[in-house]
This record gives structure tokens, sequence and C-alpha cells, in this order.
């Protein structure tokens, strides 16, 4: 008990330090919950060993269309469950900064990924509303809108055949939810891609990609290779992967986040390390003389740097777990708003154990220092005080 008295009350000698210190690598921490909850919400596909799902795309860009026709000889595969196709539309509202993803998709499309949930009223009055789309839940509760809402969208990729220009007319038909646990964005608008194909102006009957559901995840190996040498040498070859393989591709062209993020945060606890190093530094110095007291009334050296060693632990700790609950009450509030686009984001338990790892890794590292300099306490310097 008197141990843990005299730990608190070391830490408590100068209380504005002590603050500055806590607050300093509270916010540090802080930072790195919020970019371990981005990591999680960045990569929830490309963490999930999905191999049920695969996508079927151009092989020289995704940005190239594939013949629709592909979709029969697809769909004659062994192994191959359902196949959906779909196009991008690039949509807006109004003007083009106000961007709306819009997916251009086929009845199959939904068969194809099970994680959007419909109800049967929503898909028949979908299917019989040729101007229909899906909204997912969470959007038509973000937004406020209601199955029946007309509105008109325009169209960055897409012009109409029939001379009206850019801008389609839309009908708000179902709602769907996506399933908990789902990877899958909550944000996109999901049209009929029959309304886009007989209207548009060029690329008539082609597709952006086929999304396949295989009967067989354990062939889905053996699928990917079938597919991509079934249109070897063709007008179009393929470049088949599952969704999650995609997922990472995609991320992979934008930016490598795993090396910005490690470079960032080693920035930040490279100069927290040495912020708590200068001050520890600073406390021990005002502390020499009492600590060669100690040593001369009888403490041994570990003692004291064990001694030492603990309230480094305890004052990174105490930094870390208001540090984590500033992030727990920032991450709930962003969650949302970025659940439609970043369905994974948020802390896992995980992240705990890693924070607690680099506590205590630093606790080490900034007691090496105060630790040397009690081992080279000289006889007179105890002689004095004494």
């Amino acid at each position: 008990m008197r141990a843990w008295t005299l730990l608190v009350a070391n830490l408590l000698r100068n209380k504005l330090r002590l603050c500055l210190m806590v607050l300093m690598i509270a916010l540090a921490f802080c930072l790195l919950a919020l970019f371990q909850a981005t990591h999680h919400g960045l990569y929830a596909n490309t963490g999930q060993q999905n191999n049920q799902k695969l996508i079927v795309l151009n092989k020289a860009s995704a940005s190239m269309a594939l013949p629709l026709r592909y979709l029969a000889q697809i769909s004659a595969i062994a192994g191959v469950g359902a196949v959906g196709y779909a196009d991008w539309f690039g949509g807006y509202y109004q003007s083009p900064e106000n961007q709306v993803p819009v997916l251009a998709i086929d009845e199959a499309y939904l068969a194809a990924n099970p994680e959007l949930i419909l109800d049967p009223a929503s898909r028949t009055n979908w299917l019989q509303t040729r101007q229909g789309l899906l909204i997912s839940q969470q959007l038509a509760d973000k937004l406020g809108l209601q199955v029946g809402r007309q509105f008109t969208l325009g169209s960055s990729i897409w012009q109409r055949a029939d001379q009206s220009g850019n801008q389609w007319d839309f009908i708000i038909s179902g709602i769907y939810q996506v399933a908990e646990g789902s990877s899958m964005p909550a944000s996109n608008l999901l049209m009929h891609y029959n309304y886009l194909n007989d209207v548009k102006q060029i690329r008539q009957h082609t597709v952006g990609a086929f999304s396949l559901l295989l009967s067989d995840p354990a062939r889905y190996q053996q699928i990917t290779r079938q597919i991509d040498l079934l249109f070897a040498n063709s007008e179009a070859e393929t470049k088949t992967m599952t969704l999650a393989a995609y997922a990472e591709t995609m991320l992979g062209q934008l930016v490598n986040l795993n090396k910005v993020a490690a470079l960032i945060l080693g920035v930040v606890f490279a100069t927290m390390l040495l912020v708590c190093a200068s001050n520890i530094a600073n406390s021990l110095r005002d502390r020499r003389q009492e600590l060669a007291l100690q040593l001369v009334i009888g403490f041994p050296r570990l003692r004291l740097m064990t001694q030492l060693m603990q309230e480094n632990l305890l004052l990174l700790l105490t930094g870390c777990t208001v540090g984590y609950l500033l992030a727990w009450l920032v991450v709930g509030v962003l969650q949302g708003w970025l659940q439609s686009f970043l369905p994974g984001f948020g802390l896992q338990w995980p992240d705990l154990l890693q924070a607690g790892a680099l506590v205590l890794i630093f606790a080490v590292l900034v007691t090496i220092q105060p630790a040397r300099a009690i081992r080279q306490l000289s006889l007179s310097e105890q002689l004095k005080t004494a």
C-alpha cells in the first residue's frame, strides 16, 4: 500500500505537467484509434476470406465494358450458382459536384448478392416499374426519402439516344436492407439495367461487371481460371477474382494506405516518445537528491528503477485509456454518417491489445535513460544528501 501511495504521490508532484502529458498521450492514442477504425472500414472486404463471390471485369481496365452475351457462357460453368450483372451509371443530382452512386442491375444481381435483403412487395414494385430505384433503408432514413418519391438524376457517362441530354427520371419503388455484418456499402441506388440499356446512346448490350455467387466455393480458383480461359483472345478478355481481391486492388490503385498510416503514426508516436522522455528527464533532475537519499536509507537501485518503470507505465496507461475513451465517443458519432460508405468502420477488441503492447514498449523505452541515471548516482552525491 505504501509503495502505491508513493507511486501516486510522485506522479502528482507537478500536477500541471502531469495533466499536459496525459493530454498529449491521450491525443496520440486517440489518433491511433481513429486510424484503426478507418482501417477496418476500408479493408473490411479484403479481410474476409469469402471465396463464394466472384467478380468478372474487363482485363484491360475495369472501366471498359464486357459484352452481355458472356452471361450465358458464364452461367453454364459448373459450380456457378447465380450470375448477375451491373453497369455504372455515374449519377449526380442537379450538378456534377453532387455525385450519387447508382448501379444499373438485373434481377439476378440480387440473387448473386444475398446481402441485399428486399421484401416481396418492394421487389414486385421495382420489377414492375421501369424507372424504379431501390434505395437502402439507411440512406432513406438519412435523406428522409419514401417509396413513390420522383426525381431526376444526371449522368456523367451516358447520353440519352432520344436527344434529351443526360437527364434521367426515376421513382423510388422499393427499399432494401444490407445484412448485418456485411461489408457491402449501403450507399448505392439500384436502377434497372434495361432502362439504361434501352435509352443510352452508345455501348448497348454491354455491362461493367458480372457478379457471381458460387454453389461450390471450394472450386473458386478453378472456376476463375476457367472463365478467363473461356474468353482468352476474344474482343474483350476477362479478369476474374474474388470480391475481396477486387476491393484490395481498388484500394491499391488509390494509395497504399497501410504505408501512409504507418508513416503518420510513426511520426506521432516518435514525437510522443521524445516529449515523454524529455519530461521524465526533467522530473528526474528535480528528484535527483530525493533518489540519492532513498539510496542512503537503504532502497536498492533496482527498487528505484522499478518504481520509475511503474510510474511511466501508469502515466502511459492513463493517457491511453483517456485517448481510447475519447476515440470511442468520436467513432460512435461518425459511424452513423459513415455506415453507408464504410460498413466496417469501428473499433475492435484486438485494437486495445495493440495499444496495450505499445504502452508497455514505450514505458520500457522512456525508463532506460532515467534508470541509467539512477545507476550512475555517485557515492559523493549520496553522502551530500545524507
